[in-house]
C-alpha cells in the first residue's frame, strides 16, 4: 500500500466528499424530475377525462335542447 502525506489524504477526502455529494445531487434531481413527470401525466389525464365529461354533458344538453324545439 502506498504511504499517502496527510495532505494528500485530506485531498483524497475531500474529492470522495464532493463525488458524494455530486452523486447525491444527481439522484435527488432525478427523483424529483421522475415526479414531476409522474405528476404531469397524471394532471394530463385527469383533465382528459374531464373534457370527456364535459364532452358528454354538452351532448346530453343539446340532444334535450333539440327535443324541446320538437315539442
Amino acid at each position: 500500500m502506498k504511504r499517502r502525506t496527510p495532505r494528500q489524504l485530506v485531498r483524497l477526502l475531500s474529492d470522495l466528499n464532493y463525488a458524494a455529494r455530486c452523486t447525491a445531487l444527481r439522484s435527488a434531481a432525478a427523483s424529483r424530475e421522475l415526479e414531476r413527470t409522474l405528476n404531469d401525466k397524471e394532471c394530463e389525464e385527469a383533465l382528459e377525462i374531464d373534457d370527456g365529461q364535459d364532452a358528454s354533458q354538452d351532448i346530453t344538453l343539446v340532444r334535450g335542447a333539440h327535443r324541446e324545439n320538437l315539442q
